[in-house]
C-alpha cells in the first residue's frame, strides 16, 4: 500500500484506526520528517487525553516503540533524542519524538491555542465529532518550514480517520465525506 500525502479513512468501530493507522502513520512520520513540528488533534482536550493518546500509545507499543525510548509526553525529551526543528519554552500539550519530530496536542473546543503556530502535518481521530469550520480554522496552519521538509511527500498533509458519520446525530459532521 502506498502512504498518500492525505490518508482520510473512514472505517467501522473496532477497526484498529488509531492503534493501527494513526501509530503507523506517527511512525512514518518520525522517519519522513525528522525534527518537524506536527499537530495532533482532537475534538476536546479531554477525549484525547482519555481516549484518543492511550490507544495510540498502545499501537505504538505494539509497532515496538517505548516511552522514554521512541517518544514522551508533556515533558523534556531525553538527551538521546535527536534535535527538534523548532523551540520550545513548555513541552506541556506536547510528544516528542525521538527523531526530533514534535507534535502539538490541540483541541477543538479551545482552537485559539493553536494559533500562530506552523505544522507540517495534521493528524486527527474521530473527526466525525469536528465541526467543519473549527477543523478548517487549524488546516490553515499546516504551513511553513518549507525548505527544510518540503520535500517529503507527506509534507503539509492530513491524516484524519474515523468511523461513519452520521450528520442526523446531534454533534456528528460529515465533511469527511468530501474529501475523496
Amino acid at each position: 500500500m502506498i502512504s498518500p500525502k492525505n490518508l482520510y479513512a473512514i472505517a467501522g468501530r473496532g477497526t484498529s484506526k488509531t492503534v493501527d493507522i494513526q501509530a503507523e502513520r506517527t511512525q512514518d512520520l518520525a522517519y519522513e520528517m525528522p525534527g518537524a513540528p506536527m499537530a495532533f488533534v482532537s475534538d476536546t482536550y479531554m477525549n484525547l487525553h482519555k481516549n484518543v493518546f492511550p490507544s495510540l500509545i498502545e499501537g505504538l507499543e505494539f509497532k515496538g516503540w517505548k516511552y522514554g525510548e521512541h517518544y514522551v509526553i508533556e515533558e523534556k525529551p531525553p538527551a538521546h533524542f535527536n534535535e527538534t526543528y523548532n523551540r520550545f519554552l513548555s513541552f506541556k500539550h506536547t510528544m516528542i519524538l525521538h527523531t526530533g519530530t514534535n507534535y502539538t496536542l490541540v483541541s477543538l473546543d479551545r482552537p485559539s491555542a493553536a494559533a500562530g503556530r506552523s505544522y507540517c502535518h495534521l493528524q486527527g481521530d474521530e473527526v466525525k465529532y469536528f465541526p467543519e469550520d473549527k477543523i478548517a480554522k487549524l488546516t490553515k496552519a499546516v504551513r511553513g518550514y518549507t525548505v527544510k521538509f518540503g520535500r517529503s511527500p507527506l509534507y503539509r498533509g492530513h491524516t484524519m480517520t474515523t468511523d461513519m458519520p452520521n450528520p442526523n446525530n446531534v454533534g456528528e459532521h460529515s465533511w469527511l465525506l468530501k474529501m475523496m
